[in-house]
């Protein structure tokens, strides 16, 4: 009976160690969940990149849970699961609010851009002046594309809706820097198209002085072709760093979504605005500086219109740089509070800024009286584009009345 006894007791000692050890084998591999994102979740959820020391590095916007935390959640510590939108005092009112701005601020701006390079169209199928008219419409659809750029980004905020891929919304963000650029040097060939127009007005001057031996003019034609020589390869050089921003602006993409380092990512991201704060400090002063210059060879007849031309330019410049200067200090003093979203709807603002002051080159806010005129309008579209271009320095007149001035 003793040994009958002792063996039911071993038998039951052996299942319940089997079963301990059963249960011991289920539970520890989710209890001991590795903390190093390479191992446990290589992604980051899809809302960040891994970086070699095991972390996660968080796209903008989204976060991940303290190491304290993951444990208690039976999760890894390595994750960026959580958004703005998760934060109590955040929530959706800021990021919406940033959406509104820009989708009323560039949906405004599309369907101003849009209904100018309409009337651009429908008003110079007869004119003759083929380079003024493409250098025209070339910047009119350059316009019209960045206004719609801008526009997209309203669809989402960082992938926080779902509405965007994380790779889109980013390329959208990046891109709209050089975008910019290449507006500004594309305006910059506007620029010199007036300067061009003036060696007309110089060459009757010199026809005058050859016709007429008592007239004289302020310059020969040697100084304004000298002068005007020199603001080809001025232009040219814009052009040179906008390439130079294409290459950065891949460069950027490739280190914000493969980066495995924080020192990389911020190191660069620092590079990359200092680029274009010195891009446009550089744009500024050498615009402004020889632009005073060049102003003494233009007739007075074009005078006014070269600088108006030149302030907006001028306003776009600054505009962007203070954009610039404004992510360099976020980067070099980064904000986690709600300043964070003031200074990016700042920055949009400026953005728009620099987009209105090159929409107003072609369509002044000051004659959108006459734009917005539809006998006007019926007017130029019936004679088929019979407007004087402003390269020429006037507008014609129908019937006494007043004209639109379509500028070139």
């Amino acid at each position: 009976m003793q040994r009958a006894t002792l063996l039911l007791f071993f038998l039951v000692a052996t299942v319940l160690a089997q079963q301990a050890s059963n249960d011991t084998s289920t539970t520890t591999p989710s209890s001991l969940i590795s903390s190093d994102c390479n191992v446990a979740n290589p992604n980051c959820d899809g809302k960040g990149v891994c970086q070699s020391d095991g972390s996660c590095r968080c796209y903008y916007g989204w976060f991940g849970v303290d190491p304290t935390t993951a444990a208690a959640l039976n999760m890894s510590a390595a994750n960026c699961i959580f958004s703005a939108r998760d934060i109590p005092i955040f929530g959706d009112k800021p990021i919406n609010h940033i959406r509104i701005t820009v989708g009323v601020l560039f949906g405004i701006l599309t369907v101003l851009v849009l209904y100018r390079n309409i009337l651009e169209y429908a008003c110079s199928m007869g004119t003759h002046d083929v380079g003024a008219q493409w250098i025209t419409r070339w910047n009119m659809g350059l316009l019209a594309a960045y206004s719609i750029w801008m526009l997209m980004q309203c669809i989402d905020f960082v992938g926080m809706f779902h509405l965007m891929s994380m790779e889109g919304y980013y390329l959208l963000f990046f891109f709209k820097d050089v975008f910019r650029l290449i507006i500004f040097c594309s305006l910059l060939f506007h620029w010199a198209e007036l300067y061009y127009s003036s060696i007309r007005k110089m060459k009757n001057v010199e026809m005058l002085r050859k016709i007429k031996p008592g007239y004289e003019g302020n310059l020969t034609m040697e100084d304004v072709l000298l002068k005007l020589n020199f603001a080809t390869k001025f232009r040219f050089a814009y052009v040179a760093i906008t390439v130079i921003a294409i290459i950065i602006f891949i460069g950027a993409m490739v280190v914000w979504f493969k980066a495995r380092t924080m020192a990389l990512w911020s190191n660069y991201l620092l590079f990359y605005y200092s680029f274009y704060a010195a891009a446009w400090i550089l744009f500024s002063l050498g615009y402004v500086f020889y632009g005073l210059r060049l102003l003494t060879i233009i007739p007075v007849v074009l005078k006014g219109k070269v600088v108006s031309v030149m302030v907006l330019l001028v306003l776009f410049a600054v505009a962007a740089l203070v954009t610039a200067c404004s992510a360099l200090y976020v980067i070099v003093r980064p904000f986690t509070d709600i300043r964070a979203f003031h200074i990016l709807t700042v920055t949009y603002a400026l953005e728009w800024l620099s987009a209105f002051c090159a929409s107003n080159i072609f369509m002044p806010f000051w004659q959108w009286h006459r734009w917005f005129n539809p006998r006007l309008i019926r007017s130029m579209v019936a004679r088929g584009g019979r407007v004087t271009s402003s390269t020429e320095g006037s507008s014609s007149k129908s019937n006494g009345g007043p004209e639109v001035e379509m500028n070139v």
